[in-house]
């Protein structure tokens, strides 16, 4: 009966202590992928899009976002624990030796930022591999505009 009513008060409280994301606090989502001599930037929030293809760059365009991608960023972010995106596994075998970017990415979520460890460019991490797609073909769009 011990081991029941404990078993049962951790449930609880591991459930009461997991920290659902909610939507509205999510600030940004940030996607870059750089080496020596290339460097690639996007980043989008809730009121734009905004792409950089140089690291010098001091300022960007802004292109507006659709409400509708700006809600299957956030159902994507539900999918992934934002609190524990340094802990996804990530590769870099072929960025250490200059055959893919290093690629990161940031999500600016309840005034914190969390990040992934570095990984190689076109092979993200299973758990944020939609994630990164769908900021690419946004990314896409935009400058075929």
């Amino acid at each position: 009966m011990k081991y029941t009513l404990l078993i049962c008060l951790s449930i609880t409280l591991f459930k009461g202590c997991s920290q659902e994301f909610k939507g509205e606090l999510l600030e940004s989502v940030r996607y870059s992928a750089s080496t020596r001599g290339y460097y690639f930037e996007i980043v989008a929030s809730s009121e734009y899009l905004m792409i950089k293809n140089d690291r010098n760059l001091k300022a960007y365009d802004r292109n507006p976002i659709s409400q509708n991608d700006w809600n299957e960023i956030i159902d994507l972010l539900k999918k992934i624990d934002v609190y524990t995106l340094e802990n996804i596994e990530t590769e870099t075998v072929k960025s250490s030796t200059d055959r893919a970017a290093m690629a990161e990415l940031s999500i600016h979520y309840d005034q914190e930022e969390y990040n992934t460890n570095l990984f190689d460019e076109g092979s993200p991490p299973k758990a944020i591999e939609s994630l990164i797609n769908k900021l690419l073909v946004m990314a896409e769009s935009v400058e075929r505009q």
